[in-house]
């Protein structure tokens, strides 16, 4: 995060990061659900909504776990719905120089991201992340088209 601060030009003694892992707590739903199962995810969507910037922590730039989760596709779509120009992506040193041979290399896929094969912890969450997605316009093709998309830009600025 210090490195991102330093790329962005942020003060770090004045950026603030929320992560929804802390806020959204996901196993809630198997303790308390709710009786609108869109509650959730739409309350996330206001959330996303008000951040000043999206950042995507990834663990690799390829086949990385964030694209495992369905709800990190969900947020992340949600933040390429409602603030795209706030959305950054940061990568661990170590995956950020991969990532750069990869580029000049031009031989390898960026992002293998496929909200179809994305898992929740809960089927019930996942049911309802994917059927909000799926309602997009293209479906999920153009969820993961989309994001692809967002992903290749966000890597060529690394």
């Amino acid at each position: 995060l210090k490195e991102l601060c330093r790329q962005q030009d942020w003060d770090p003694s004045t950026t603030y990061v929320w992560m929804c892992f802390f806020v959204n707590n996901q196993r809630v739903w198997l303790l308390d659900p709710e009786p609108n199962p869109m509650g959730r995810p739409q309350r996330i969507q206001e959330c996303i909504a008000k951040v000043g910037g999206f950042i995507v922590l990834l663990d690799q730039h390829e086949g990385s776990m964030y694209f495992s989760r369905i709800w990190l596709i969900f947020e992340l779509f949600a933040a390429l719905q409602l603030c795209p120009e706030r959305v950054r992506l940061a990568l661990p040193k170590k995956a950020r120089l991969a990532l750069h041979d990869a580029l000049r290399s031009h031989s390898r896929r960026l992002a293998d991201i496929n909200a179809d094969r994305a898992k929740a912890a809960n089927s019930a969450e996942e049911g309802v992340l994917k059927e909000l997605l799926s309602r997009t316009e293209g479906g999920m093709d153009a969820v993961n088209r989309q994001l692809g998309d967002l992903c290749a830009q966000l890597f060529v600025q690394q």
